[in-house]
C-alpha cells in the first residue's frame, strides 16, 4: 500500500469555509488500496481527536461508517456501485476529506 503525507482539505465547522492544512506526522492518514474492488483500510497514525470515519457515495449518501476510531480501520463496500467515493474523517479541528475509486 501506498503511504503519503498530503494536503488535507478541512470544512470547518464553525464557518464553513475549506482550508488546506497539513497534518502533523504523528496524525498521517492513509488510505487503500486505490483504486479497491471492495474493502478500503483508513490507518490513522495516533487516532487521538479523530470521532468518526465515514464513507460517502457520489449522492452523499453514508455507505459505510465507524464511530470507534482504530489504529487500522476497515471498511467493506463490495456491495456498492463502482465509481468515485469519499472517506470523510471527523476530528476535533473539522473534517477531513479523501477520495477514492470503487472498480
Amino acid at each position: 500500500h501506498k503511504e503519503y503525507l498530503s494536503e488535507k482539505f478541512i470544512l470547518n465547522d464553525f464557518d464553513n469555509k475549506v482550508t488546506e492544512v497539513y497534518l502533523q506526522e504523528e496524525n498521517r492518514i492513509d488510505i487503500y488500496p486505490n483504486p479497491t474492488r471492495g474493502i478500503v483500510y483508513v490507518e490513522i497514525m495516533n487516532e487521538s481527536g479523530f470521532e468518526k470515519i465515514e464513507v460517502v457515495n457520489i449522492l452523499g449518501r453514508v455507505v459505510a461508517f465507524s464511530n470507534q476510531i482504530q489504529k487500522r480501520n476497515e471498511f467493506n463496500i463490495k456491495d456498492c456501485k463502482a465509481g468515485l467515493y469519499l472517506i470523510r474523517i471527523y476530528y476535533n479541528e473539522g473534517i477531513i476529506l479523501e477520495k477514492f475509486i470503487k472498480q
